[in-house]
């Protein structure tokens, strides 16, 4: 099946959960289920890309590196970095660039292929090149201050990317950065100085334990030959028709796959419709700008390049499961012109400043030029309203409603949409609807990252909806009738207790 077994010293240390949640995620919406409903989806992406390395690079030592089972580490994974001591050239196969810092000439990241575009190899220059830094472990200090979504690291609220880059290239480190706060100005100071020990906690969640015990010889690690008949039966229960061909077997032995269900030309409510591919989503790296804006005319100005921008992103700090009861703490707005801008504007205590502050933001609501995005309108509306602020000529965006109707069965809030059509993982991803409107937001971060997600789902939305025949029914239909279900609970109904 493969070429003869290579015996130069060149070992692939694959990340296995990391490669396991990307395949399972990247057939999300369209996934494999065997004839008895099992869902394959994960370990066919996994042997899919086995395979194609096994093939292409042909290695002869290589090693599937799982988390520990039932326990954790100080930060959920560590790498054993022992094999640099035994003389061999090391790949690292994982998409986390937080694997980045361990890069030396002899050992290179080796990222899974991305939309057919092929494997990506990163030695030190590629790693410095892509982040801006003078030298491979300055990752850990980028993300020291960036933070980490996809390992809950928070790093330095508001600081994003570009602006972590630009900080290490000044300062070289994040200590040398925390001793020099004096030297920064403006609002990137106050971030710096308010969040020195959160950022000091999150460099050392990044940094990569090197010295970890490991009781493995490499020589356990070479590669032999694979066992045919055992892999064919695997395949067989599976039903990966095309490996059990590619193998040698007879794929007639392995059910048919069960037909996809085809959407009807009439959407009913009543109907499971499966989530459709469009392209299976390149992550994206939310890179924008957060800010927290207190001064009235800079709020001003931000209101009223956002109503330039015509579409407007909005998350609203609030916690409380139920909108009339619930306590909002201030707003997140985000638009898009040249670059991508978001603000969180927070709500003072003070009634009379409280007042202003929604007096500069009601033009964005009486707008008819503007559209409003959102991830739940609804309850948006009646936070609104009990600040004294309505919709009285904006329109307004629901993903959540969009997506119901694509996906009416599937899960609608914007941690899942955001993995689904950006393969983005968010601040919450692991959390529920009841936790997250129970717990007390990132104030900055968190908010700001919910608006930018929202802008950027919608026009991915729109798509589906067309492509589904559905736009009259969400336009017409589906996105009125939020205002209206708005409107019956701010009545809400009279109750004749005696009865």
């Amino acid at each position: 099946m493969y070429p003869r077994l290579m015996e130069e010293k060149k070992l692939f240390l694959l990340d296995a959960y990391a490669l396991i949640y990307r395949a399972y995620y990247a057939l999300l919406r369209s996934p494999r289920v065997t004839s008895t409903g099992f869902n394959t989806s994960a370990i066919f992406g996994f042997v899919n890309t086995l395979e194609d390395l096994l093939r292409k690079e042909n290695p002869g030592y290589i090693a599937v590196c799982f988390d520990p089972v039932g326990g954790h580490t100080f930060r959920h994974k560590e790498y054993p970095e022992y094999k640099e001591a035994e003389g061999f050239t090391t790949y690292m196969m994982t998409p986390d660039k937080d694997y980045g810092q361990l890069v030396t000439d002899r050992v290179f990241m080796y990222r899974p292929a991305l939309k057919g575009q092929g494997f990506e190899v990163r030695g030190p220059q590629q790693v410095c090149e892509r982040y801006a830094i003078a030298r491979p472990d300055q990752v850990i200090d980028l993300l020291a201050l960036e933070g980490d979504a996809s390992d809950n690291v928070p790093g330095c609220p508001g600081v994003g990317e570009k602006t972590a880059a630009k900080l290490i290239a000044e300062f070289g480190s994040v200590e040398n950065l925390l001793d020099n706060t004096d030297k920064l100005k403006g609002a990137i100071q106050k971030k710096i100085r308010d969040n020195a020990d959160q950022i000091r906690m999150s460099k050392h969640l990044v940094t990569i334990v090197t010295d970890a015990p490991v009781d493995i010889r490499p020589e356990q690690l070479r590669r032999c030959e694979p066992d045919v008949p055992a892999l064919l039966e695997i395949f067989r229960e599976l039903e990966f028709r095309s490996f059990i061909q590619k193998w040698g077997g007879n794929a007639a032995q392995a059910p048919e796959p069960p037909a996809p269900k085809a959407a009807p030309a009439q959407p009913s409510l009543f109907d499971f419709v499966e989530e459709t591919v469009v392209a299976t989503p390149e992550p994206v790296i939310i890179d924008t700008q957060y800010e927290e804006l207190t001064d009235p005319a800079e709020i001003a100005a931000f209101v009223a390049q956002a109503i330039d921008a015509r579409t407007i992103g909005m998350a609203i700090n609030s916690v409380g499961a139920e909108a009339m009861t619930a306590q909002s703490y201030g707003i997140a707005l985000a638009y898009s012109t040249t670059a991508e801008r978001a603000a969180y504007i927070p709500y003072p205590a003070d009634a009379a400043a409280r007042a202003n502050i929604m007096t500069l933001l009601e033009p964005i609501f009486s707008n008819p030029e503007v559209t409003v995005v959102g991830a739940d309108i609804k309850r948006d509306m009646l936070l609104l309203r009990r600040e004294g602020v309505e919709f009285q000529g904006a329109r307004w965006f629901d993903t959540a409603v969009a997506h119901y109707l694509c996906a009416p069965e599937s899960k609608h809030d914007t941690a899942h949409l955001a993995m689904v059509y950006l393969g983005f993982r968010t601040y919450d991803a692991d959390a529920s609807a009841a936790e997250r409107r129970q717990t007390p937001m990132d104030p900055v971060g968190a908010m700001c990252e919910t608006a930018s997600i929202v802008l950027r789902l919608k026009p991915l939305l729109e798509a589906e909806a067309e492509q589904r025949a559905q736009t009259a029914l969400l336009r017409d239909v589906e996105l009125p009738l939020v205002a209206v279900l708005a409107s019956m609970e701010w009545e809400g109904v009279r109750i004749d207790v005696n009865a």
